[in-house]
């Protein structure tokens, strides 16, 4: 490698030539090795160490041999260059720079010059985080480049902040504002720099973007702390830059305009994704339908309570290109661009990701489609349903561990209706619960488990009665703690269906759909619980009307309908959904059963039990078949209250369970 070559790796890891073109690296992997042996100065490093911050969760074996063929790739990568960087041992690597151009370096010696210019060239190297996007890589290498982030960022700014402090004022403006936005590109929620940059605005009379600045500030600050900083629109912060400046000069510290406990989150707070929503336009006159969609689509996405949303209007590019380029860790931070063409009657609507800056989706809606708000919400749910599908399924990975991502995890889990997953599920609510008591989904989750121990698969502890009061309180409690959130009201639903307080269940399904009408899942769920409380006509609406916004129905939405048909005594359609439903569920057998018996089928019954009866033993356990055995079955699973409905279902129910049983 030579000096026609330079690595970059801040933002988006890249390997590229003189004229900017990348180099090809033939795995993530290796680039990420190459970038930790130059981190250690040259100094060499062990190939266990290697192979374990690289391959964790291989056999050592493995892991060695995966690492021999990195290095492989990394020698390949230097024939291919005409250089050699690279020494390796039969137990030892290293790596050292030579004449390699970094931008880490080349942001240090542009540092340490500290003029305009030179802090002008850094700020446009600084294009991201530490080998951003490069988290997952490996669990131990992501604890590593955590590390490293940090302390890069601690070093920058501990070496940017006198020179903040000596630039004075307006008479050093242009310095001065370069390196405050040069820190806020390293250290976005910078208190400091922030306030150089308002009493800044202030004092050369641009008194926007001293606005801007302080609600950018707020944001910063709100999406680390999860509070509100108490910074007055038409206030200053007190003192000039000059006065600050003296301040440190004399000892005395900055003054905040904060409080001095404003940084202290809360142990218990669970942050969120960041979703930053911007109409990126001026706002023309005629386009109503535009705002009303987009007005639709945050009330989706907020519905589901699993985002911090917050309000981005850019009114310049400088600002747009600011507050975009964001590394919030984990969780993600992401931007949602509406641009309304009232000209072209259409909406463009894009969807970014704003640590790598990588365009997930984006859509044109034709403003013309529709007529209604009812129209304009089966348009807005695409888009949230995109959006849901993008941050949500990404913290599904077990690899991800803030609190939240591992709710994500959970909920994934529940909906696989199964013993095992159920298990993992309660292993990870019982951490969640111990370091986060106030999260109120964690009892929720637990109630459902309770409850699916009841109806689906009871376990060799099952104990009845305790057990459905265990589960109303852990649902209560939910409740108690966030009575807005969607599920934990239906989870109270439908332990307050069992415990048999039938009209307050039924308040409570109502309020879950009321919470959330963006997500088929819960209103199926809630058109199931109004269905079992005998509301069918409601339950119908709401259950045919999930269906038609799923892109494609999951299977398992179908034994949902097939209740709901059965308990509105429409039994062909129950049969109907039931047999595209998928196969496990004991109740869902018994809702099939009684629905064939219900139209007079009897040898068709007993044909499919006959079918299903074998495999079904093979699913059991020996503790659930003996349950199986126990006639409160057939009472316990049954949810339905119509008196006639529920009559129906026993007979099935009790079919079910002697066929199990070969008493028949």
């Amino acid at each position: 490698m030579n000096k026609n070559y330079k690595l970059h790796s801040l933002g988006s890891p890249s390997f590229r030539d003189a004229d900017g073109n990348s180099i090809h690296v033939k795995t993530r992997k290796a680039l990420g090795i190459l970038v930790y042996l130059f981190r250690r100065g040259g100094a060499p490093v062990s190939r266990e160490e290697l192979a374990e911050v690289f391959w964790s969760g291989a056999p050592r074996e493995k892991a060695s041999q995966s690492l021999r063929q990195a290095l492989s790739q990394l020698r390949s990568l230097e024939q291919e260059l005409g250089c050699s960087c690279l020494t390796a041992t039969h137990a030892h690597m290293a790596a050292e720079l030579g004449s390699v151009g970094w931008d880490l370096d080349e942001v240090s010696v542009l540092v340490e010059r500290e003029d305009t210019q030179s802090l002008e060239r850094a700020s446009r190297l600084w294009a991201g985080s530490f080998m951003q996007g490069f988290d997952n890589l490996d669990p131990e290498f992501a604890s590593w480049l955590l590390k490293e982030r940090e302390a890069l960022r601690t070093a920058f700014v501990t070496r940017l902040q006198p020179v903040l402090e000596s630039a004075d004022g307006a008479h050093d403006a242009e310095r001065l504002e370069v390196v405050a936005k040069l820190i806020l590109r390293i250290e976005s929620a910078n208190e400091a720099a922030h306030q150089a940059l308002i009493g800044l605005y202030r004092e050369t009379g641009r008194p926007e973007l001293a606005e801007q600045q302080i609600e950018l500030c707020e944001r910063e600050l709100r999406a680390y702390i999860e509070a509100r900083p108490i910074i007055g629109k038409s206030a200053v912060f007190p003192g000039s830059h000059q006065a600050r400046s003296a301040e440190v000069r004399d000892g005395q510290g900055p003054k905040s305009a904060l409080p001095a406990d404003f940084l202290q989150a809360d142990a218990d707070t669970i942050r969120l994704p960041k979703i930053s929503i911007a109409t990126l336009a001026a706002r023309p006159r005629g386009v109503g339908k535009a705002d009303a969609l987009k007005d639709e689509i945050v009330n989706g996405l907020s519905s589901f309570q699993s985002f911090d949303l917050y309000q981005s209007e850019y009114e310049d590019q400088a600002a747009a290109s600011v507050v975009t380029k964001f590394d919030d860790g984990e969780l993600g931070s992401y931007l949602l661009r509406f641009r309304p063409e009232p000209e072209l009657n259409k909406v463009y609507l894009q969807f970014e990701d704003r640590q790598t800056g990588k365009i997930l989706f984006n859509e044109v809606v034709d403003l013309r489609q529709w007529s209604d708000a009812v129209e304009a919400q089966t348009v807005a749910f695409q888009t949230v349903s995109r959006v849901h599908a993008h941050v949500i399924g990404r913290l599904r990975n077990p690899r991800h561990e803030a609190p939240f991502a591992k709710w994500c995890q959970v909920e994934a889990l529940l909906w696989e209706f199964s013993p095992d997953a159920d298990s993992k599920a309660l292993q990870i609510l019982n951490d969640l619960e111990r370091g986060n008591k106030n999260f109120s989904m964690t009892y929720a989750g637990k109630s459902s488990i309770q409850m699916k121990q009841m109806l689906y698969y009871p376990a060799k502890d099952y104990c009845g009665t305790p057990l459905l009061d265990e589960a109303l309180m852990l649902a209560e409690k939910a409740v108690t703690l966030d009575p807005w959130q969607a599920l934990n009201q239906r989870m109270f639903g439908w332990a307050l269906i069992l415990s048999g307080s039938i009209q307050d269940a039924g308040n409570a399904f109502t309020e879950a759909g009321r919470l959330n009408k963006m997500d088929p899942g819960n209103q199926m769920s809630v058109a199931e619980g109004l269905a079992a409380v005998g509301r069918i006509g409601e339950a119908l609406q709401i259950a045919e009307k999930a269906l038609t916004i799923f892109s494609s129905v999951p299977r398992m939405y179908y034994e949902y309908m097939a209740n709901i048909y059965f308990a509105a005594s429409e039994y062909d359609r129950a049969i109907e959904y039931v047999e595209r439903a998928p196969l496990g569920s004991l109740m869902g057998l018994a809702t099939r059963v009684s629905s064939l018996l219900c139209t007079g089928r009897e040898i068709e019954a007993r044909s499919i039990l006959e079918l299903y009866k074998d495999s079904y033993k093979k699913r059991l356990s020996a503790s659930l078949f003996e349950q199986v055995s126990n006639k409160t079955w057939d009472q316990r699973i049954n949810v339905f209250q119509d008196p006639k409905i529920r009559q129906n279902f026993m007979q099935g129910a009790n079919m079910v369970r002697r066929s199990i049983l070969g008493e028949f």
